[in-house]
């Protein structure tokens, strides 16, 4: 399975917050932050999944 990128993981929890914001239940909240701290954990793997690829195709060009 491809890696999420980061942009579409940041819209994921921003997606996240915005419905925690919106909802009067405590449950609810609390589910939809978790799901975007989750959502930005996934972000920054992204992040360094792709630093590395692009630091493995400069070393292959040079």
């Amino acid at each position: 399975m491809d890696q999420p990128s980061v942009e579409f993981c940041k819209a994921q929890a921003a997606s996240h917050i915005a419905r925690a914001n919106d909802s009067d239940l405590p449950n609810v909240r609390a589910i939809c932050l978790t799901a975007a701290q989750s959502w930005m954990r996934e972000a920054e793997s992204a992040r360094r999944i792709s630093e590395r690829r692009a630091r493995a195709a400069s070393a292959d060009v040079g």
